[in-house]
């Protein structure tokens, strides 16, 4: 009985043995204990990606900077032509060189183009009565009367066999009271004659109502 549970004892003693050996596993090469890395972990493939860097002003995209709409070229300024208005004539004195019949001529072709009367105004500059009308002459609302509807022809009297003859031919009087005013329309007929009717009232509102009666 002592031999059996001697024997007993070392097959248990080798078995045990061989279970502790076992259970250490196998040994590398060098005699240590082989350990099996680790699995990589799976949550790495998982992780969301590095955020990308931040651009610096070298890389960063450029500014979107909207043109300002050109503005259109304006078109040239074309200078409307001048109106041409009649030049208006001395009418102050009476000029003892004038050709009063050239000038008479010229006021009734003129005045056949624009539909104006002529105003024929015969006296002398040592008449006192013409340089009253004269004086009339040089108000603004006289002026702008005549130069609305009339042409003015001054003719000298003075020492001028012609121009007496001029006036003579409009109007057969055998004396003259100076100035004699007389208005003829385009084609040279007689309209007024103040010789036969008396001078107006030698005041502004006299006077400019005297030249709008008969202008036409």
């Amino acid at each position: 009985m002592s031999l059996d549970r001697r024997y007993l004892g070392a097959v248990l003693a080798a078995l045990t043995a061989a279970a502790s050996l076992a259970a250490c596993g196998p040994t590398d090469s060098g005699g240590g204990t082989a350990v099996a890395a680790a699995p990589a972990s799976s949550t790495a493939a998982l992780e969301p990606p590095a955020p990308l860097p931040t651009p610096t002003a070298a890389t960063a995209s450029p500014s979107t900077v909207s043109a300002a709409p050109s503005t259109p070229a304006r078109p040239a300024t074309t200078t409307a032509p001048a109106k041409t208005t009649k030049a208006p004539v001395s009418l102050a004195g009476y000029s003892a060189t004038a050709n009063a019949q050239k000038e008479i001529d010229a006021a009734l072709a003129q005045a056949k183009g624009d539909g104006r009367r002529v105003l024929l105004d015969f006296g002398t500059n040592e008449c006192g009565v013409c340089r009253a009308v004269d004086g009339l002459f040089g108000k603004s609302r006289i002026r702008s009367t005549l130069d609305a509807s009339y042409h003015v022809v001054k003719i000298d009297l003075a020492n001028s066999r012609t121009n007496m003859a001029i006036l003579s031919r409009y109007d057969h009087s055998n004396g003259f009271a100076t100035p004699v005013l007389i208005v003829v329309d385009a084609q040279n007929k007689v309209v007024t004659d103040t010789q036969q009717t008396g001078l107006p009232k030698l005041t502004e509102t006299g006077f400019d109502g005297f030249l709008r009666q008969w202008a036409k």
